[in-house]
C-alpha cells in the first residue's frame, strides 16, 4: 500500500489526496529548506483556511494535543512535526513567509474565487 493510500486502494478522499500530495511534494522537492514556523503562523494559517485545530490534526496526521500545545507555545515542535504541518498547510494553499525584515507571516498562495 502506498503512502496516503487507503486500505481499499482509494486515493479519492480529500485527506488521502492531500497526504499523497504532501508526500510527493516532499519527494520531488527534497524539502531541503529549514522552515522556522511560529505558533502565530500556524494559528494564522488555520484562520485563513477557516479550519479548526481538529481539521488540521486530521490533515497533517499530527495529534490534536500536539497542535494545541504548539499553538499555545507550551511545546516546542520537532522538525518532523513542523514539516508535517507546513507540508499539509502548503498543500491546501498556504504560503509561509519567513522573517525578511517585515516579520514572519502567512498568506494564501493563490486568490480565493469570489473574493
Amino acid at each position: 500500500m502506498a503512502f496516503g493510500q487507503a486500505a481499499d486502494g482509494d486515493f479519492g478522499t480529500f485527506s488521502s489526496r492531500i497526504t499523497l500530495y504532501a508526500y510527493l511534494h516532499f519527494l520531488c522537492n527534497g524539502y531541503q529548506r529549514t522552515m522556522e514556523v511560529t505558533p502565530s503562523q500556524i494559528r494564522a494559517a488555520r484562520g485563513l483556511l477557516d479550519i479548526s485545530q481538529q481539521e488540521l490534526a486530521d490533515l497533517s496526521k499530527v495529534s490534536l494535543r500536539t497542535i494545541v500545545q504548539i499553538e499555545r507555545g507550551s511545546k516546542p515542535p520537532s522538525a518532523s512535526i513542523v514539516q508535517a504541518l507546513v507540508l499539509s498547510l502548503e498543500a491546501v494553499g498556504i504560503e509561509f513567509i519567513s522573517q525578511n525584515g517585515g516579520g514572519p507571516g502567512v498568506r494564501l498562495a493563490r486568490p480565493i474565487d469570489g473574493e
